[in-house]
């Protein structure tokens, strides 16, 4: 639905409509490293993946990370997206929210990291989010995880849809 599966990975046929912005815009079509797209992912689409190791950076702190979601599709200034950071940071229950936005994506236990992946899919109030990412069989639970949980209590915080 992203386009984020490299060649040979291709959508086959179909559609994959997107409204909400002005006309409809069928997905598939777009060219996957397209400035269409982009706009799309993370502004209007939000992805939180399964394993969080596999799209934060090592080598830059969380609040750097989502600051620059901010920045990129906000147009926020430093200041905005940092005190955003923070409020998101809150709001999917990272404790001390102040101290933590500067900590690296090591320093976080994978559930902490699992909760900076949702503050930034959420950073934008995309209109759709795919709560999970599983890229191998589709797993079903008796029990929820903490990810739904937590993504819909910070989208009734933040008056997303």
């Amino acid at each position: 639905m992203m386009q984020l599966i490299d060649a040979p990975g291709r959508i086959a046929g179909g559609t994959i409509m997107l409204s909400g912005e002005g006309a409809p815009v069928d997905i598939a079509t777009l060219n996957p490293r397209g400035e269409a797209i982009r706009t799309i992912r993370g502004r209007r689409i939000g992805m939180i993946f399964q394993e969080p190791m596999s799209s934060l950076s090592p080598v830059h702190t969380i609040g750097a990370q989502i600051v620059e979601v901010l920045r990129l599709h906000l147009k926020m200034d430093r200041q905005q997206a940092r005190a955003r950071t923070i409020e998101l940071l809150r709001q999917v229950e990272i404790p001390d929210p102040e101290r933590n936005i500067d900590r690296y994506t090591f320093e976080f236990s994978g559930g902490m990291r699992q909760r900076a992946m949702i503050a930034m899919a959420l950073a934008c109030n995309p209109g759709a989010d795919r709560r999970r990412a599983d890229h191998g069989a589709r797993r079903h639970h008796a029990g929820r995880s903490a990810g739904p949980d937590l993504t819909d209590a910070a989208r009734t915080r933040h008056g997303g849809c």
